[in-house]
């Protein structure tokens, strides 16, 4: 989701969108290894490695210019709760072995 998209590219996005977000968010957090990842077929179209807040950067994005997005990431998803657990520490930000 580009942050030059604008409204236009948010409304090829589904609201319903946010739920797979949310869920490729949530299992990656509760994964701590590579070897978890790959055992569970846990990639949802990511690489590997990635960082949490590229996932919660595309969301935001999206919520900015979609009220209808930003409604429902507020009202019907698990997302702030998931951004509150990452700030107090709750969830690790990279796998241990994700090291260069």
């Amino acid at each position: 989701i580009s942050e030059t998209g604008g409204c236009e590219v948010a409304e090829l996005v589904p609201v319903q969108a946010i739920n797979e977000f949310e869920r490729a968010l949530a299992v990656r957090l509760q994964l701590s290894e590579a070897k978890a990842v790959v055992e569970r077929k846990s990639f949802y179209g990511f690489p590997l490695y990635y960082r949490p807040r590229f996932i919660l950067q595309a969301i935001a994005a999206l919520c900015k210019v979609s009220a209808r997005h930003a409604h429902y990431v507020q009202h019907s998803s698990n997302i702030p709760d998931i951004v509150r657990k990452l700030q107090a520490g709750e969830f690790c930000n990279d796998s241990e072995d994700n090291v260069p």
